[in-house]
Protein backbone atom coordinates (compact mmCIF):
# COMPACT_ATOMS: atom_id res chain seq x y z
CA UNK A 1 0.00 0.00 0.00
CA UNK A 2 2.86 2.39 0.73
CA UNK A 3 3.97 2.19 -2.93
CA UNK A 4 0.43 2.72 -4.14
CA UNK A 5 -0.18 5.77 -1.96
CA UNK A 6 3.15 7.21 -3.10
CA UNK A 7 2.13 6.71 -6.73
CA UNK A 8 -1.23 8.36 -6.06
CA UNK A 9 0.50 11.25 -4.33
CA UNK A 10 2.79 11.77 -7.33
CA UNK A 11 -0.16 11.60 -9.74
CA UNK A 12 -2.01 14.09 -7.58
CA UNK A 13 0.93 16.46 -7.52
CA UNK A 14 1.36 16.21 -11.31
CA UNK A 15 -2.33 16.96 -11.83
CA UNK A 16 -2.08 19.94 -9.44
CA UNK A 17 0.92 21.38 -11.31
CA UNK A 18 -1.01 21.03 -14.56
CA UNK A 19 -3.88 22.94 -12.98
CA UNK A 20 -6.24 19.94 -13.02
CA UNK A 21 -7.43 20.40 -9.46
CA UNK A 22 -10.36 18.00 -9.73
CA UNK A 23 -8.08 15.09 -10.68
CA UNK A 24 -5.49 16.19 -8.14
CA UNK A 25 -8.10 16.15 -5.37
CA UNK A 26 -9.30 12.70 -6.44
CA UNK A 27 -5.80 11.15 -6.40
CA UNK A 28 -4.80 12.85 -3.16
CA UNK A 29 -8.02 11.94 -1.32
CA UNK A 30 -7.47 8.31 -2.31
CA UNK A 31 -3.84 8.46 -1.17
CA UNK A 32 -4.96 10.06 2.11
CA UNK A 33 -7.41 7.23 2.79
CA UNK A 34 -4.59 4.72 2.17
CA UNK A 35 -2.07 6.32 4.52
CA UNK A 36 -4.73 6.88 7.18
CA UNK A 37 -5.53 3.16 7.00
CA UNK A 38 -1.93 2.27 7.83
CA UNK A 39 -1.60 5.24 10.21
CA UNK A 40 1.42 6.66 8.41
CA UNK A 41 1.68 10.05 10.11
CA UNK A 42 4.28 11.41 7.75
CA UNK A 43 2.24 10.55 4.67
CA UNK A 44 -0.96 11.92 6.20
CA UNK A 45 0.70 15.26 6.98
CA UNK A 46 2.22 15.58 3.50
CA UNK A 47 -0.96 14.72 1.64
CA UNK A 48 -3.00 17.07 3.84
CA UNK A 49 -0.64 19.94 2.96
CA UNK A 50 -1.01 19.13 -0.74
CA UNK A 51 -4.81 19.01 -0.33
CA UNK A 52 -4.57 22.39 1.39
CA UNK A 53 -2.66 23.74 -1.61
CA UNK A 54 -5.24 22.28 -4.02
CA UNK A 55 -8.17 23.77 -2.08
CA UNK A 56 -6.34 27.11 -2.05
CA UNK A 57 -5.92 26.96 -5.85
CA UNK A 58 -9.70 26.56 -6.04
CA UNK A 59 -10.13 29.55 -3.71
CA UNK A 60 -11.81 27.24 -1.18
CA UNK A 61 -10.05 28.90 1.74
CA UNK A 62 -12.12 27.32 4.49
CA UNK A 63 -11.32 23.82 3.26
CA UNK A 64 -7.67 24.77 2.80
CA UNK A 65 -7.47 26.00 6.40
CA UNK A 66 -8.97 22.77 7.76
CA UNK A 67 -6.41 20.74 5.78
CA UNK A 68 -3.49 22.92 6.86
CA UNK A 69 -4.55 22.84 10.51
CA UNK A 70 -4.50 19.04 10.70
CA UNK A 71 -1.27 18.86 8.73
CA UNK A 72 0.51 21.45 10.87
CA UNK A 73 -0.49 19.70 14.09
CA UNK A 74 1.10 16.51 12.71
CA UNK A 75 4.26 18.33 11.64
CA UNK A 76 4.49 19.73 15.15
CA UNK A 77 4.64 16.15 16.45
CA UNK A 78 7.13 15.12 13.76
CA UNK A 79 9.27 18.20 14.26
CA UNK A 80 10.38 18.50 10.63
CA UNK A 81 11.47 22.09 9.96
CA UNK A 82 11.24 22.06 6.15
CA UNK A 83 7.76 20.58 6.01
CA UNK A 84 6.56 22.90 8.75
CA UNK A 85 7.78 25.83 6.62
CA UNK A 86 6.02 24.37 3.57
CA UNK A 87 2.73 24.24 5.44
CA UNK A 88 3.20 27.73 6.92
CA UNK A 89 3.71 29.08 3.39
CA UNK A 90 0.34 27.66 2.38
CA UNK A 91 -1.35 29.17 5.42
CA UNK A 92 0.32 32.53 4.71
CA UNK A 93 -1.02 32.47 1.14
CA UNK A 94 -4.56 31.88 2.45
CA UNK A 95 -4.18 34.69 5.00
CA UNK A 96 -3.03 37.02 2.22
CA UNK A 97 -5.91 36.00 -0.06
CA UNK A 98 -8.32 36.77 2.79
CA UNK A 99 -6.77 40.17 3.45
CA UNK A 100 -4.97 39.26 6.71
CA UNK A 101 -1.75 40.89 5.56
CA UNK A 102 -0.06 41.20 8.97
CA UNK A 103 -0.72 37.53 9.69
CA UNK A 104 0.58 36.58 6.22
CA UNK A 105 3.75 38.66 6.68
CA UNK A 106 4.58 37.14 10.05
CA UNK A 107 4.00 33.60 8.74
CA UNK A 108 6.14 34.23 5.63
CA UNK A 109 8.98 35.53 7.78
CA UNK A 110 8.71 32.51 10.09
CA UNK A 111 8.71 30.09 7.13
CA UNK A 112 11.68 31.85 5.48
CA UNK A 113 13.64 31.72 8.75
CA UNK A 114 12.89 28.02 9.21
CA UNK A 115 14.07 27.32 5.65
CA UNK A 116 17.33 29.17 6.27
CA UNK A 117 17.87 27.19 9.48
CA UNK A 118 17.16 23.89 7.72
CA UNK A 119 19.13 24.95 4.62
CA UNK A 120 16.20 23.95 2.40
CA UNK A 121 15.40 26.89 0.12
CA UNK A 122 12.05 26.95 -1.63
CA UNK A 123 12.00 25.13 -4.97
CA UNK A 124 11.97 27.70 -7.84
CA UNK A 125 8.42 26.69 -8.82
CA UNK A 126 7.14 27.68 -5.38
CA UNK A 127 9.42 30.70 -4.97
CA UNK A 128 7.21 32.81 -7.28
CA UNK A 129 4.07 32.10 -5.26
CA UNK A 130 5.86 32.91 -2.03
CA UNK A 131 7.24 36.20 -3.37
CA UNK A 132 3.79 37.15 -4.65
CA UNK A 133 2.36 36.73 -1.14
CA UNK A 134 5.17 38.78 0.40
CA UNK A 135 4.87 41.55 -2.22
CA UNK A 136 1.09 41.70 -1.90
CA UNK A 137 1.28 41.97 1.90
CA UNK A 138 4.02 44.58 1.65
CA UNK A 139 1.99 46.66 -0.80
CA UNK A 140 -1.09 46.53 1.43
CA UNK A 141 0.66 47.39 4.71
CA UNK A 142 2.57 50.54 5.57
CA UNK A 143 6.34 50.02 5.68
CA UNK A 144 6.60 50.22 9.48
CA UNK A 145 3.91 47.58 10.05
CA UNK A 146 5.36 45.28 7.42
CA UNK A 147 8.87 45.56 8.89
CA UNK A 148 7.63 45.01 12.44
CA UNK A 149 5.63 41.90 11.49
CA UNK A 150 8.53 40.50 9.45
CA UNK A 151 10.90 41.03 12.39
CA UNK A 152 8.54 39.28 14.81
CA UNK A 153 8.01 36.39 12.40
CA UNK A 154 11.72 35.91 11.81
CA UNK A 155 12.40 35.55 15.54
CA UNK A 156 9.75 32.88 16.15
CA UNK A 157 10.96 29.43 17.16
CA UNK A 158 9.35 26.57 15.25
CA UNK A 159 6.77 25.75 17.95
CA UNK A 160 5.85 29.41 18.38
CA UNK A 161 5.42 29.80 14.63
CA UNK A 162 3.14 26.75 14.63
CA UNK A 163 1.11 28.08 17.58
CA UNK A 164 0.76 31.45 15.87
CA UNK A 165 -0.39 29.81 12.62
CA UNK A 166 -2.88 27.55 14.42
CA UNK A 167 -4.43 30.55 16.19
CA UNK A 168 -5.66 31.86 12.87
CA UNK A 169 -7.13 28.54 11.75
CA UNK A 170 -10.61 27.15 12.46
CA UNK A 171 -10.74 24.34 15.01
Amino acid sequence: THQISLALLNLGELARKRGDVARATEFLEEALADVRAIDMTWGIANILTLLGHVARQQQDYERAKVRYRESLALYQRLGNVTYTAWCLEGIAAVACAEGSYQHATRLCAAAATLRVAAQTPLPPTEQDDFEKVVMTARAELDERTFTAEWRIGSTLAQDDAISYALMGLPT
